[in-house]
């Protein structure tokens, strides 16, 4: 949820009417009982909507709230008005969550290093975590745009039982998260990948 309305959330994700079926999402996420956690990717558009955002996830009974700074990829490397915002902002973003923290709400809210979870998997080879696209793609990680299948294809068992399970001991997700130690690294390797062909991965 990258926004307080529309025109911040779709700004970012430049899908016309993404921002309801967001907020849908997470109210059917949380009415089903599942915990749900929301991330929220900071930008020059949207820095001064994450107390609105707070104020508005209050009663969904949501378990969490994970800001992030943004990563220049796919669009936001090429679109001028999806820059990140400025070390400023981010201070102001950082002074927002402490008052929440103070005043107590019913879910965390963290202002968490995007790339993080690549140091961890690459180095535990743990498989907790892949990404979902809302086309049924898999990836190892938002992170990664390497496409590993496809639910929509497959189920998500079958591909577990043929690989899945170990995808971050593969040699090639292997060689892309080594090469990853700040948030240029990432940039320019994804920007990288996405000039060439993203064939699967073969243990999967």
């Amino acid at each position: 949820l990258d926004g307080c309305n529309e025109d911040t959330h779709e700004k970012l994700r430049q899908v016309k009417g993404c921002f309801n079926l967001a907020l849908k999402g997470i109210r059917n996420l949380c009415y089903a009982g599942v915990t749900t956690s929301v991330s929220y990717t900071l930008n020059k558009w949207n820095v001064n909507d994450v107390e609105p955002i707070i104020e508005k996830l209050e009663d969904m009974q949501i378990s969490a709230l994970n800001i992030r700074p943004l990563l220049e990829i796919g669009a936001a490397a090429v679109k001028n008005e999806l820059r990140a915002p400025t070390s400023k902002d981010y201070r102001q973003v950082v002074k927002t969550i402490n008052k929440y923290k103070r005043k107590g709400i019913g879910f965390q809210i963290g202002f968490n290093d995007p790339i993080s979870h690549i140091y961890y998997y690459r180095e535990n080879k743990a498989n907790t975590v892949i990404e979902i696209q809302s086309d049924g793609n898999i990836f190892p990680s938002y992170c990664i745009p390497i496409s590993v299948g496809n639910v929509k294809v497959k189920s998500l068992r079958e591909y577990w039982d043929s690989g899945l399970n170990s995808l971050w001991s593969n040699k090639k997700i292997q060689e892309i998260a080594k090469e990853i130690y700040s948030c240029r690294d990432l940039s320019e390797i994804i920007n990288k990948i996405n000039q060439e062909d993203k064939s699967k991965v073969t243990a999967v």
